[in-house]
């Protein structure tokens, strides 16, 4: 049961003192988010996000100084894995023990992590901040592997530009294509084609979501000012 689970730990702690593991359980069933009239309920009885409350509690129940979590999100659905994440987040602040959070969503990684670890096949490239491994990666897998990326090339050196900082105006003469467009809700990601040149663009809100495939625009990065430091793609 969800008690037993929980009580695992504790109950080898508190010997016959079976007060205070009912207290551990119950302390540690309102830290996950646990209602206490689960405690007698079986894994299959419960929803994908309380097993995985549940495995937490009985983790945390330990007393770890470091808590291992290996993409304990993964099996859920989107709307729950943003909630757990954001109550991870805080249970780790609350705690204040160290968690060390495995995971291909990157979105989970730059949202959950003061430090950043990115491996390519089995070797450390790259350690830093959130910040810092998305606005200055160190090589393309590292820029590609977190976020998405355009490679742009200017006096013989490559400079990663990120979509969303690409800009796009409605131009019937205009030098790109909008070869494709997903709708995303709150942001829109497009590909634009001039020749054998793609870039991807991704643009915010209900004013970026107007164009169409088919459309002539032109586009750009950095800022719109004409003149010299305008960078046009």
């Amino acid at each position: 049961t969800v008690e037993q689970n929980i009580s695992y730990v504790p109950s080898l702690l508190n010997g016959r003192d079976r007060a205070r593991t009912k207290a551990a359980v119950s302390k540690w069933m309102k830290i996950v988010g646990l209602d206490e009239e689960l405690k007698e309920r079986y894994p299959a009885e419960l929803s994908g996000g309380q097993q995985q409350r549940v495995a937490l509690a009985r983790a945390m129940a330990t007393g770890p100084k470091i808590l291992l979590l290996d993409e304990p999100l993964s099996n859920l659905d989107a709307g729950l894995r943003v909630q757990l994440r954001e109550e991870l987040k805080e249970l780790q602040k609350k705690l204040g023990i160290t968690m060390v959070f495995v995971t291909h969503d990157q979105e989970e990684a730059l949202s959950l992590s003061d430090k950043i670890v990115v491996m390519e096949k089995g070797v450390a490239v790259q350690t830093g901040t959130p910040r810092e491994i998305y606005f200055s990666p160190v090589s393309r897998y590292v820029a590609s592997f977190v976020g998405k990326a355009n490679y742009i090339e200017e006096n013989g050196r490559v400079q990663i530009v990120r979509p969303e900082d690409v800009w796009m105006e409605m131009d019937p003469s205009g030098a790109y294509t909008v070869r494709s467009s997903s709708f995303m809700g709150a942001h829109t990601l497009y590909e634009l084609e001039n020749g054998s040149n793609v870039i991807k663009a991704d643009l915010f809100g209900r004013e970026g979501s107007l164009f169409s495939v088919g459309d002539r625009v032109r586009a750009g990065w950095g800022n719109r000012k004409d003149g010299p430091g305008d960078c046009h793609l």
